[in-house]
């Protein structure tokens, strides 16, 4: 017999007393764990990836899981999307600057560093 029969009979064989049973046959009820946001995950694996992408569909991400009515889990993959994301992009940028000044210096036959 499936548990939801168990549960449903059990409510039904102790319908209306008001003790233990009844509060037993609800804690007892199947449950299914809540879907985890779709954009909250893929924001934060792309966020170890493309940094950028990673931090705006954390963005995307939270403002799906704050809308009304929603019922799906993955706000903390969500916020760490953001934070990876945005600290991947800021050391990806300031080593791209620092490539860059290297490089042109070398281009200009200039020592490193002066």
């Amino acid at each position: 017999m499936p548990d939801g029969d168990v549960v449903e009979l059990l409510a039904m064989s102790h319908k209306g007393s008001g003790g233990l049973d009844d509060q037993k046959a609800i804690m007892t009820a199947p449950t299914s764990a809540p879907r985890t946001n779709t954009l909250a995950l893929i924001g934060f694996i792309a966020a170890f990836v493309i940094p950028v992408a990673g931090f705006i569909l954390g963005v995307f991400a939270l403002r799906q899981l704050r809308a009304p009515g929603n019922t799906e889990s993955g706000a903390g993959l969500a916020r760490w999307a953001l934070v990876i994301g945005a600290v991947l992009t800021v050391f990806s940028v300031l080593f791209f600057v620092l490539w860059a000044s290297l490089f042109f210096s070398a281009l200009n036959g200039q020592p490193f560093g002066r």
